[in-house]
């Protein structure tokens, strides 16, 4: 058996599953994975002057943020940390709609 649709989020599978079938019932041992992207850096910017550059010697690096979503109906979290004044989410679902804090 091969997969022809996916739900919404979720990657095409090329790859061929055996189906074992016992009286009316069938067994297949597969499971759908989601598309996801890396979302892109985002810039700090300091809240007195509204630049990227931090005041003085002050440093954002290793600043983590949370980034959340929903997915099958539940709340998933990723965290990020500042490096260089920028900060990426890895492995977001590409169907999801991220709240950064």
């Amino acid at each position: 058996m091969r997969e022809i649709e996916v739900p919404t989020g979720y990657a095409l599978s090329n790859e061929e599953y055996e189906v074992t079938v016992s009286g009316h019932n069938a067994v297949v041992d597969a499971s759908d994975a989601p598309v996801t992207v890396n979302l892109p850096p985002q810039e700090e910017t300091d809240a007195k002057t509204g630049t990227a550059s931090p005041q003085g010697t002050a440093s954002l690096d290793d600043a983590v943020y949370e980034a959340t979503y929903e997915q099958n109906g539940e709340t998933k979290t990723v965290n990020g940390t500042t490096e260089n004044g920028e900060i990426a989410f890895e492995g977001t679902p590409l169907a999801a709609s991220p709240y950064v804090r």
